[in-house]
């Protein structure tokens, strides 16, 4: 897949349905996501990340925080309740212009970034990295692989990044066939025949196609092993393996 086909996957369901898009619950497919619901979310998510740190043994310096893959801000907004300044970070130009319409908090700082690397930051910027469902969309490896090194980069002594990538593979070969074929025939007829996004998504049931990638758990560790703190592993071996990495 080219970096401008998976640039323009998402511009288009942030166009589409940005909500679902972020937070893919089957039930809220197709605009269902209720606002005050969907936001409610992120401040649950960051209650479940900040607990797990705490049971580690770990504390931040809660100055300054990093949402990579922010979306429309579902958990940059809950961040900002807990950090002095927080920063997100999306490939999406209009997934940002979203986010930046929902946010009313002056800590936070929304910037689109298609770059393969993170230098818009400085060195040891950040007290803590956070990064969920977001790495699994990039399609390329190597690339994962360089935005890991770069939140390390990033991230100061002592600071805590935590970040899910699945372990495991999140398509069988036919299921990923049928839904890049799907998102082929959503562009065709949007861009050759001039048919309506919004009804190709509500009535034809066709989208954008949402590569799943992964890692495997030893693939992660040898880019931090030489350097961090140390490492915890969640769910290993699954769809939903979390890491926090101390440096």
């Amino acid at each position: 897949m080219k970096k401008q086909d998976y640039y323009n996957d998402w511009e288009e369901f942030a166009e589409l349905d940005s909500k679902w898009a972020i937070l893919s619950a089957p039930d809220k497919k197709y605009n269902k996501w209720d606002e005050e619901e969907f936001f409610k979310t992120g401040k649950k998510e960051v209650k479940y990340v900040m607990d797990i740190i705490k049971s580690s043994n770990n504390k931040i310096n809660f100055d300054m925080a990093l949402d990579f893959g922010c979306g429309i801000g579902r958990v940059t907004q809950a961040l900002a309740r807990h950090f002095e300044n927080v920063y997100g970070v999306d490939v999406s130009e209009k997934m940002i212009f979203k986010a930046k319409e929902y946010n009313k908090n002056e800590k936070i700082t929304f910037i689109q970034n298609t770059a393969d690397d993170l230098k818009i930051f400085d060195d040891n910027k950040f007290n803590f990295i956070y990064s969920v469902i977001t790495l699994q969309h990039i399609p390329d490896k190597n690339q994962i692989k360089n935005y890991l090194k770069e939140f390390f980069r990033v991230l100061k002594p002592g600071g805590v990044l935590f970040f899910q990538l699945p372990s495991i593979p999140n398509y069988l070969f036919f299921k990923e066939k049928l839904l890049k074929l799907r998102g082929f025939l959503y562009y065709i007829l949007v861009y050759k025949f001039g048919i309506s996004k919004k009804f190709c998504y509500l009535n034809l049931r066709l989208k954008p196609f949402m590569y799943m990638n992964y890692m495997s758990s030893n693939e992660v560790k040898d880019i931090f092993s030489k350097n961090v703190n140390r490492i915890w592993i969640i769910n290993n071996k699954t769809r939903s393996t979390r890491y926090l990495i101390k440096k």
